[in-house]
């Protein structure tokens, strides 16, 4: 497999679900000041809430506390997503992964993706700057909302829908990559994937959004 076919490959691998993906991408820099009032599916999210952070480390560390597994056992069902590896039970690796994902160090991040049919996990690259995207106005905006309007280095639309130049300045200067707000042609996006070291693409709630059919092993 040559180079660009691997890359695209891997990012076939990693498809992030957009609402996931614009709030590990969010700058811990403060990029944006929107209160998203949501559940982030990504494991190491220990208190459900919508970021990673020490109140996570610090449930993680409450349960280390408990020498009995069955007790961890216990109240790792009661925050599964304190798993922060996802390998099933609690110890000093998922306190330092968080530590990592707090810290923008580079790791793998564990998180669902959602689609029409069933949430599924995946993992991703950490930290996540640069990605690619299906942009639908509904996409658009919460792209904008969150700040992350400058790390989107390509997008998907059809020309009867490009992004409003209005609303969206910054996503209407950019060519569309395939022809379609709902579906992302992988084999188009190669050149973008390997010029601007994309590790993740953020697509609508649907599963046949990554056309993949174009990318041969």
């Amino acid at each position: 497999m040559d180079k660009t076919k691997t890359i695209a490959v891997v990012a076939v691998a990693i498809i992030v679900v957009a609402a996931a993906a614009v709030v590990l991408m969010n700058r811990s820099d403060g990029g944006s000041d929107v209160a998203i009032e949501s559940e982030l599916l990504v494991f190491g999210n220990a208190n459900g809430d919508y970021t990673v952070n020490q109140a996570d480390l610090d449930i993680i560390n409450e349960i280390l506390k408990e020498e009995d597994q069955s007790k961890r056992d216990a109240k790792l069902s009661e925050n599964p997503l304190a798993d922060a590896n996802n390998d099933g039970h609690v110890d000093q690796d998922d306190a330092d992964l968080v530590k990592k994902i707090i810290n923008d160090e580079p790791c793998t991040v564990y998180h669902y993706n959602a689609s029409n049919v069933e949430n599924y996990v995946v993992s991703t690259a950490w930290p996540v700057k640069s990605a690619i995207a299906t942009a639908s106005a509904n996409q658009c905006w919460l792209m904008t909302m969150a700040g992350i309007t400058d790390m989107v280095h390509g997008i998907s639309y059809s020309m009867s829908s490009a992004p409003d130049p209005t609303l969206f300045p910054e996503f209407s200067k950019m060519e569309s990559i395939g022809g379609s707000s709902t579906k992302l042609p992988v084999d188009k996006a190669s050149t973008y994937i390997s010029q601007y070291g994309v590790t993740a693409v953020i697509t609508d709630k649907t599963e046949s959004t990554v056309d993949k059919k174009t990318v041969e092993p």
